[in-house]
C-alpha cells in the first residue's frame, strides 16, 4: 500500500484550526543510536523535527508546525490537512496533541 493510500487528504477539519490556533498532532520515535527524539506532524506533511530531549523535541516540532502554517498562509495556499494515521507504522515512543499559534494575521 503506498503511502497516499494510507493517509486520506482532508480540506479542514474543525480539530485543526480554531480562533488562529492549530492542532498538531505530534508522534515521538526515540533514536537509540543517535539519542534524542524524531517528531512528525501526522497531520501536516513535510513537518518532521527532533531534539536532544522531549522538551527540545516539542519546541522544535512547534516552531516547525509554526513555521509551515506561516508559510502557507503568507502564500495563500491552502493548508493541506492530512491524516495521516498509520502511514508512519505504530513503532513511536508515545504521542500527543500539541496547540500551536503561528505568528499569522
Amino acid at each position: 500500500m503506498s503511502l497516499y493510500e494510507q493517509s486520506t487528504l482532508i480540506e479542514k477539519p474543525e480539530w485543526c484550526e480554531h480562533h488562529r490556533t492549530y492542532a498538531c498532532h505530534a508522534v515521538f520515535y526515540r533514536d537509540e543510536e543517535a539519542g534524542g527524539y524524531t517528531v512528525v506532524a501526522r497531520n501536516l506533511p513535510g513537518v518532521v523535527s527532533e531534539g536532544d530531549s522531549v522538551e527540545e523535541a516539542i519546541a522544535n516540532i512547534i516552531a516547525a508546525f509554526g513555521g509551515a502554517i506561516e508559510s502557507y498562509k503568507a502564500c495563500g495556499m491552502a493548508i493541506p490537512w492530512q491524516d495521516s494515521i498509520g502511514m508512519y507504522g505504530d513503532d513511536f515512543e508515545f504521542e500527543k496533541r500539541l496547540l500551536v499559534t503561528p505568528d499569522v494575521p
